[in-house]
């Protein structure tokens, strides 16, 4: 079974697209289904496997599109990115910030994301910095 959910949202960075997908742990034969699982499909590794091969299709067609856009199925840390990650909402929590309700978590990923903001702009004065300081040595 597949979910696609298209993640519209007012504010393009906060649109979260996504789909569920659900397999059967149960191999098909003959017979029809099996009565005993497949269990490797529980796996961190194929879990892994299966997102990576996602995210390597994800981005070829963003290449084939020339779209200027990227995704990886690797955590913040390990593609070397020092951000926070914001936390998940949860169903309930998610439905109360729709509708302009804040909760908890919704006000701890909006202090989160305004660190991350401030991290931004306090990097991007740091380099027109730096490109000054450079521009004033050549002359």
């Amino acid at each position: 079974m597949l979910a696609i959910h298209e993640g519209k949202h007012e504010d393009p960075q906060k649109n979260n697209p996504h789909a569920h997908i659900l397999l059967t742990d149960r191999p098909v034969g003959p017979d029809g289904f099996c009565t005993k699982k497949d269990r490797t499909w529980n796996q961190v590794s194929q879990l892994n496997q299966w997102r990576q091969l996602w995210a390597e299709k994800q981005n070829q067609l963003f290449r084939d599109r020339h779209l200027d856009i990227q995704v990886s199925h690797e955590s913040l840390e390990v593609q070397g990115i020092q951000r926070e990650p914001t936390l998940p909402l949860g169903r309930a929590a998610a439905a109360l910030e729709r509708k302009g309700i804040q909760t908890e978590r919704g006000n701890r990923n909006r202090e989160i994301e305004a660190r991350a903001e401030a991290q931004r702009e306090a990097a991007i004065l740091h380099k027109q910095k730096m490109r000054e300081r450079r521009r004033g040595r050549g002359r």
